[in-house]
Protein backbone atom coordinates (compact mmCIF):
# COMPACT_ATOMS: atom_id res chain seq x y z
CA UNK A 1 0.00 0.00 0.00
CA UNK A 2 1.43 3.76 -1.07
CA UNK A 3 1.16 6.35 0.96
CA UNK A 4 0.46 9.94 -0.15
CA UNK A 5 2.70 12.05 0.96
CA UNK A 6 1.35 15.36 2.27
CA UNK A 7 2.69 18.44 3.95
CA UNK A 8 0.12 18.19 6.92
CA UNK A 9 1.06 17.97 10.05
CA UNK A 10 -1.01 15.19 11.83
CA UNK A 11 -0.16 13.70 15.24
CA UNK A 12 1.23 14.69 18.17
CA UNK A 13 4.68 16.44 19.02
CA UNK A 14 6.66 17.82 21.89
CA UNK A 15 6.86 21.27 22.62
CA UNK A 16 8.23 21.53 25.85
CA UNK A 17 8.93 20.10 29.11
CA UNK A 18 5.86 19.93 31.32
CA UNK A 19 8.23 21.86 33.81
CA UNK A 20 8.85 24.89 31.20
CA UNK A 21 5.03 25.75 31.33
CA UNK A 22 4.79 28.11 34.88
CA UNK A 23 1.37 28.52 36.30
CA UNK A 24 -0.51 31.60 35.53
CA UNK A 25 1.95 32.27 32.82
CA UNK A 26 0.96 32.45 28.89
CA UNK A 27 4.15 31.23 27.29
CA UNK A 28 4.18 31.88 23.38
CA UNK A 29 4.95 29.33 20.93
CA UNK A 30 5.64 29.12 17.41
CA UNK A 31 5.67 25.78 15.69
CA UNK A 32 4.68 24.48 11.82
CA UNK A 33 4.15 28.09 10.96
CA UNK A 34 1.95 29.02 13.36
CA UNK A 35 1.77 31.14 16.51
CA UNK A 36 0.33 29.74 19.57
CA UNK A 37 0.26 29.94 23.19
CA UNK A 38 0.68 27.86 26.10
CA UNK A 39 -0.74 28.49 29.84
CA UNK A 40 -1.62 26.69 32.79
CA UNK A 41 -5.72 26.49 34.02
CA UNK A 42 -5.97 27.36 38.23
CA UNK A 43 -5.99 23.59 38.20
CA UNK A 44 -2.51 22.84 36.69
CA UNK A 45 -3.73 21.80 33.38
CA UNK A 46 -1.74 22.83 30.38
CA UNK A 47 -3.49 24.17 27.44
CA UNK A 48 -2.26 25.23 24.08
CA UNK A 49 -4.11 27.73 22.12
CA UNK A 50 -3.86 28.63 18.44
CA UNK A 51 -6.58 30.86 17.86
CA UNK A 52 -5.82 34.83 18.22
CA UNK A 53 -9.02 35.36 20.22
CA UNK A 54 -8.53 32.33 22.65
CA UNK A 55 -4.14 33.84 22.95
CA UNK A 56 -5.99 37.29 24.30
CA UNK A 57 -8.13 35.57 26.41
CA UNK A 58 -5.44 33.39 28.06
CA UNK A 59 -3.37 36.33 28.61
CA UNK A 60 -6.08 38.14 30.08
CA UNK A 61 -5.84 41.20 27.25
CA UNK A 62 -10.02 41.03 26.05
Amino acid sequence: MKVPFTWKVTGWFTVGWSPEFAAGELRPLHHFGNDMGAHRDESGELHVVDDETELREASGTV
